[in-house]
């Protein structure tokens, strides 16, 4: 029997290699808002758990600061007139879990809406799983102007792989795009998970649909994901 994606061409991975309409950025960028990994604003890495707390962690179970690598909760967040959005990435595995789908471990999902109060499910990255580093089409401009014929900025979250460590990420936008820093949480803090693989996002079939990811768009708040597979042991 022929492969899938010859006779469906939506089975493809949507892999990008034409760049001369795209302007890629790092999220150091002011613009964007990285939440859910604290590492990230002392470091850069992308890291559930701060550089403070790993050794706590790491005398109390050492699977806690390995598994706090996996980005569950991860999302950056940003506004833009963008009608496309191109994922570069590099994660630390191949898509390697008999439960987990590729992109619910490897990937990223995205949702779009004219406010943070109104998010839909606009994208998910379709890649080669027998790579670590993947460059593919997260939003295609057929959706964006199906939603947005006008233009308008859009505010934009893009949730991070639940399973797998983020080494680096850069985010394609169109070149001239209008990008500016998200609207505000409409509450203040952040909403804390614990648990065990349920709370990291297992088995979930793309990170937007981890229970934890779910309240939060819904609440329009912050989170921090301290779901540790097989560990929420109460340490």
């Amino acid at each position: 029997m022929q492969k899938i994606d010859k006779m469906d061409k939506n089975m493809q991975a949507v892999e990008v290699r034409k760049e001369e309409e795209l302007q890629f950025y790092h999220l150091t960028e002011d613009f964007f808002r990285v939440t859910g990994m604290p590492a990230f604003e002392e470091s850069g890495d992308y890291n559930r758990i701060s550089l403070k707390h790993r050794e706590t962690l790491n005398k109390a179970n050492p699977y806690l600061t390995e598994l706090g690598k996996c980005t569950a909760g991860g999302l950056v967040s940003f506004r833009s007139d963008t009608k496309r959005i191109v994922i570069r990435a590099k994660t630390a595995t191949v898509h390697n879990m008999s439960n987990m789908t590729p992109i619910g471990q490897c990937g990223f999902d995205c949702y779009a809406g004219r406010t943070q109060a109104e998010m839909l499910f606009v994208g998910a990255t379709q890649f080669d799983i027998t790579k670590q580093e993947y460059q593919c089409e997260l939003v295609k401009p057929a959706i964006m102007e199906a939603l947005n014929g006008k233009g308008e900025l859009f505010e934009f979250q893009i949730n991070f792989p639940l399973y797998s460590h983020v080494v680096s990420l850069e985010i394609g936008l169109d070149k001239g795009a209008t990008i500016l820093p998200p609207e505000d949480f409409t509450r203040k803090g952040k909403l804390v998970f614990y648990g065990t693989s349920i709370t990291q996002g297992g088995c979930a079939s793309r990170p937007g649909m981890a229970y934890t990811n779910i309240i939060c768009r819904k609440l329009n708040l912050e989170q921090w994901n301290l779901g540790f597979s097989g560990n929420g042991l109460g340490e």
